[in-house]
């Protein structure tokens, strides 16, 4: 009995340390991928001659695009966490294809696109509608010039219409143009694209389940996932020291607020009077190792789908 207990046991920790040592080594992957300091250039077509660019682009090089806006985060972070976002994740799905021998291309990040509702904060800029897809439409023509094929577009910013707009002038480049433009997109939500246009400039992706965080209150913006996930993979960008002592947001006792749709339509309406400090959850609550191999996760199961969907091209 007490030599199949040790036998046991032994299982155990050996199980227990394949877990550690995985955990452990996820996350000096993400640390390894932001070697090049914060600068959103690095590993990009910026940090490249154009023959090497040009040489690339005649192997099939796949093109990827972050997108996001400058927009405040709180008082505790920078304005940049959805364009550093969507840069990282085009970082570590470049690192993840060019494994499996698929070249690849990243682009400058575009970070001017629609952050009206957060505009009453300074540091948030915005533009307007024509002016984004305008951007975003020329970006698109000079690559279709220099004969790129296939490009995909890591969107770090939800606001609505800024997402209707980048969708539109997807759909519309891809018309004008030729050029495949891909976004993508959890295989959970793509039944609501299957009557548009957008249909077709999706690449489903099959993301593994959360490690759970324990936020509390609703988190919506400058919350413990993207405070977690900055203090991890840009420490010197968020105080960490300020984000422990901010009390989480809380409209659920609100008399004004009726339903979770009441605070959303507030908070678009007039950011600064439902959200002071500007940011909307718990930042508090952040864990930033768990934020770390989550976003990995993410970004390697982008990767797979990415290497599926052209596979099977």
């Amino acid at each position: 009995m007490k030599k199949h207990f040790i036998v046991l046991l032994i299982q155990i920790l050996i199980v227990s340390y394949d877990c550690y040592s995985q955990t452990t080594d996820l996350i000096q992957e993400a640390r390894d991928i932001t070697k090049g300091g914060y600068s959103i250039f690095d590993k990009t077509m910026v940090d490249l001659p154009w023959i090497e660019i040009e040489k690339s682009i005649k192997n099939g090089a796949i093109v990827l695009l972050p997108v996001g806006v400058i927009e405040e985060h709180g008082p505790h972070m920078c304005s940049g966490p959805d364009i550093y976002q969507a840069y990282i994740s085009a970082k570590i799905v470049k690192s993840e294809l060019d494994k499996k021998g698929i070249p690849s291309l990243i682009t400058p990040p575009f970070y001017w696109g629609i952050a009206d509702i957060a505009n009453c904060f300074p540091g948030t800029f915005t533009v307007s509608e024509s002016t984004m897809k305008s951007l975003l439409s020329d970006i698109f023509v000079s690559l279709n010039k220099w004969g790129v094929k296939n490009v995909i577009v890591f969107n770090g910013h939800g606001e609505p219409k800024h997402q209707d707009v980048l969708h539109q002038s997807m759909i519309e480049s891809h018309k004008a143009l030729g050029i495949n433009i891909y976004l993508p997109v959890d295989k959970n939500n793509i039944n609501r694209y299957q009557n548009s246009d957008f249909r077709d400039c999706i690449i489903p992706v099959d993301y593994k389940p959360q490690i759970s965080i324990d936020c509390r209150f609703d988190n919506c913006h400058a919350d413990c996932i993207e405070t977690g996930t900055m203090a991890g993979f840009f420490p010197s960008l968020v105080d960490t020291v300020m984000a422990r002592k901010l009390e989480p947001t809380d409209f659920r006792g609100r008399p004004e607020f009726k339903s979770p749709g009441d605070v959303g339509q507030a908070w678009a309406k007039d950011a600064r009077s439902v959200t002071p400090l500007g940011y909307f959850g718990d930042p508090a609550s952040f864990d930033y190792e768990i934020s770390l191999i989550n976003y990995m996760n993410d970004s390697k199961s982008e990767a797979g789908a990415i290497e599926i969907f052209f596979k099977d091209k």
